[in-house]
């Protein structure tokens, strides 16, 4: 389930000459930055906090527990703040939420919030959030945006202008990681293979994407079907969809739809007994252990799907989580279950905020704080959660470079990974 940030800051000629620099610098690099530097003083440096509300869904037993993100986000917020702060200066946070699931309209008032309102350098994206409520932050606003989970396309990353980071894999590479894996598992082998997605520009672009990883590994599409869809909600006509896919001997879909609209189209192709070997992955947020519940109605069809993510498995508690875990409970005396949702959520918030701090610190200590210095500081980070491994770079936007097959069980209505499968992304 995904950081990335941005930062604002100068005040004195010297440091404005500086960022003047480092701007040109970084936009020869694929770096990017605004000539503002909203949201940073000589004392403060304004974070928002931005993700799509689950709370509802939690209760209902339709996803998995999360716990309050906005206090995991705080409590380490507060703890940086008491340690010096971020850059020198101290982290002025702002929280704004939006339904799930949500359109982009949906979404487009807590980004104004964000931004306009309360003025942030960086908005952090906790999850749930569409393509262009990033670019309201990255592009429209020109603010640092920081991706907990996500797989952004190259036209999103294009048009953020290097102001855009992301945790997760970006689409382009995780499609060609996924074709890569099942070929390797011999999955696709004497496979008749069809795409399933919505009729949105996303998706069509990742399926251009995938479609192409597909004919450089030596497949075709045998089709593939845009579905009517409203954003990440349910899509239309999956019967319909499925029986094209059903007549074209399809008995392999990679299916692209959004975790709360896959359920649908499985229901749908198993009403007319269409089982293929169903194709899972990161993008839409699929194959995530909080988001398994939500195929409680479609978990016998869907047995066996098999799905590729990011997120490697852990099986027992590392220290650097636990520690994040018990500076949490020590701060609010709220104790997770160690290896849940919730428990792994307390840690990435607890990463993230260190990160933002790190960054903040190595752009001051170079010069000054600027939006320009944040992003170049944050470019030369590493990142790492249990087994997941990663870095960015001066054009590199997004972090992990580990994944793993898994394979869907109704027992459980969970994910398990498929031993031997963990594998590092040399390529990137």
């Amino acid at each position: 389930m995904t950081r990335t940030m941005r930062r604002c800051a100068g005040a004195f000629l010297a440091i404005a000459l500086s960022t003047t620099v480092m701007a040109t610098a970084a936009g020869a690099a694929g770096g990017g930055g605004s000539s503002g530097e909203t949201g940073i003083t000589a004392d403060t440096f304004k974070v928002a906090l931005l993700y799509g509300d689950t709370s509802g869904l939690e209760q209902a037993g339709i996803l998995a527990k999360i716990g309050d993100r906005q206090e995991h986000f705080q409590t380490f917020v507060d703890a940086a703040n008491e340690a010096g702060g971020a850059g020198g200066r101290q982290l002025e946070v702002t929280t704004h939420t939006f339904p799930v699931p949500s359109t982009a309209t949906d979404e487009r008032s807590a980004c104004v919030a964000g931004t306009e309102d309360d003025g942030a350098a960086v908005v952090v994206f906790a999850g749930n959030q569409t393509e262009e409520t990033l670019l309201c932050a990255a592009d429209e606003h020109e603010r640092i945006a920081l991706v907990v989970a996500g797989n952004a396309r190259p036209s999103t990353l294009k048009a953020a202008k290097g102001r855009l980071f992301m945790n997760d894999m970006s689409a382009p590479r995780l499609m060609k990681n996924w074709v890569k894996a099942l070929k390797k598992q011999g999955t696709l082998k004497g496979k008749t293979i069809g795409i399933v997605r919505g009729d949105i520009s996303a998706h069509e672009e990742v399926a251009k994407n995938l479609t192409k990883e597909l004919k450089k590994a030596g497949f075709d599409v045998a089709e593939e079907v845009a579905l009517p869809c409203a954003g990440m909600q349910a899509c239309e006509q999956n019967d319909v969809g499925a029986e094209r896919l059903q007549t074209k001997g399809v008995d392999a879909v990679f299916s692209l739809l959004s975790a709360l609209a896959n359920p649908a189209f499985i229901t749908a192709a198993d009403s007319i007994g269409f089982d293929p070997q169903w194709l899972a992955s990161d993008f839409e947020f699929q194959v995530y252990d909080t988001t398994a519940k939500l195929m409680a109605g479609a978990k016998e069809p869907y047995d066996g799907a098999i799905g590729i993510s990011t997120s490697v498995k852990t099986q027992t508690p590392d220290a650097p989580r636990t520690e994040c875990n018990q500076q949490y409970t020590d701060a609010t005396g709220i104790t997770a279950e160690p290896l849940t949702d919730e428990w792994q959520d307390v840690g990435t918030m607890c990463f993230m905020v260190d990160r933002i701090v790190k960054a903040a610190d190595a752009a001051e200590a170079a010069g000054g704080l600027t939006q320009s210095s944040f992003i170049d500081a944050y470019s030369k980070l590493t990142l790492q959660e249990g087994n997941r491994k990663g870095a960015w770079g001066p054009k590199k936007r997004d972090g992990y470079d580990t994944y793993q097959l898994f394979r869907f069980d109704a027992g459980c209505t969970c994910w398990k990974s498929i031993k031997g499968t963990a594998t590092t992304d040399k390529s990137s």
